[in-house]
Formats: C-alpha cells, sequence, structure tokens
C-alpha cells in the first residue's frame, strides 16, 4: 500500500481547503473556459450531466504521483470516446482531463519540491 498522500489531501493543504470543497473547486479550475460559463445552469437543469467529470476528479484526487495521475486521465479519456455524447465531448462542455492533470502535476511538484 502507498502511504504517499494522495493528490486531493495535497491540494487541501496547498490551497487551504477542506476535503469537502476538493470536488467543487477542481471541477471548476478543470473546466474549459466556454463551458465555465454554462455549466452552473446546466448543473441546475440536468444534475447528472458532469457525473463522468466528478467520476474522473474523484479517482484523479486518489492518485499519488503524476504516473497514477496520468493514468486515470487516460481511462478518462477512454470512458469519453467509447461513449461520445454530442454536448458534453463534441462541444467540450466537460473538465479538461490535461488541466486537471496539469494540476495534479503542479500539486506534486510541490510537494515534491518541499514547499
Amino acid at each position: 500500500m502507498n502511504s504517499e498522500p494522495s493528490f486531493k489531501a495535497l491540494f487541501c493543504k496547498f490551497l487551504d481547503c477542506s476535503p469537502a470543497q476538493f470536488e467543487e473547486r477542481v471541477f471548476r479550475q478543470s473546466l474549459y473556459l466556454h463551458a465555465r460559463l454554462v455549466a452552473p445552469l446546466i448543473r441546475v437543469l440536468r444534475p447528472d450531466f458532469f457525473e463522468r467529470d466528478f467520476w474522473f476528479i474523484r479517482t484523479l484526487g486518489e492518485t499519488t504521483d503524476s504516473p497514477e495521475a496520468n493514468g486515470t486521465a487516460a481511462r478518462f479519456r477512454d470512458m469519453s470516446r467509447a461513449s461520445h455524447r454530442p454536448v458534453h465531448d463534441g462541444l467540450a462542455i466537460r473538465v479538461s482531463g490535461r488541466k486537471a492533470v496539469k494540476l495534479a502535476y503542479q500539486v506534486f511538484a510541490r510537494e515534491r519540491d518541499g514547499e
């Protein structure tokens, strides 16, 4: 079992947020810019619309290093390709796996560098 701190734990430590705030904060930071404008309305009208995105964020939160974060992003990408949804995927009204992994890389690097 890996004893390294998870992305979620490190994110909350460095950004001074509670674990309960983790998913929402990563969601907002990982959305494509244009999706940030419509996501609040979509969440009211279709609460399950971002279910896959939040699965990805929860799973990414459990990772303990950059390679593991990459693997999680690859699974997210494969899931999106396997069940393409035109609005969600085609118009990119979703989180960006690349942005989320970049955020994880930054957090892991900060821990590694002892900041």
